[in-house]
């Protein structure tokens, strides 16, 4: 007997990180790393200037084998989460988180608190700096733009 299930298909393109105003420490490149429907990606890593141009595009595949309708995968979304978080690496593989982001992924498929956009296009992410974040005046949100 077959047996239904329910695939989930999401691109995701990062187009910048930014940061007016800020320096990061020359000693290190920057890559952002991705997590979401229970896998993990991570962009190139760039020298530390901001703003960061990744202009890279991902996809993110997971197969749902116990939804059967659009309602059990609904409930997947509302609980699965994205998580992001960029990275400055330093000597071999040691990466310091200096900012991260978290939300539902309903939340980012779906914006309804952002007026005036289309789901899953064109949604700014503001990430929360680290304690090792260097802060300039003011400043202290780092801007995720265009996933």
């Amino acid at each position: 007997m077959p047996r239904k299930a329910l695939r989930m298909q999401i691109e995701v393109d990062i187009q910048a990180v930014t940061c007016p105003g800020v320096w990061l420490c020359p000693n290190g490149k920057v890559s952002l790393q991705i997590y979401m429907l229970d896998s993990c990606t991570q962009t190139t890593a760039l020298p530390p200037v901001f703003p960061l141009l990744y202009h890279e595009q991902f996809v993110f595949y997971k197969t749902f084998h116990t939804a059967h309708t659009l309602v059990d995968l609904q409930r997947f979304i509302d609980k699965d989460f994205l998580y992001a978080e960029l990275l400055q690496w330093h000597k071999g593989d040691i990466g310091n988180v200096i900012a991260s982001f978290q939300t539902s992924l309903h939340e980012v498929l779906y914006p309804s608190s952002m007026e005036g956009t289309l789901s899953g296009v064109d949604v700014d992410l503001l990430m929360e700096p680290s304690k090792i974040f260097p802060v300039k005046r003011h400043l202290n949100e780092t801007k995720l733009v265009r996933y």
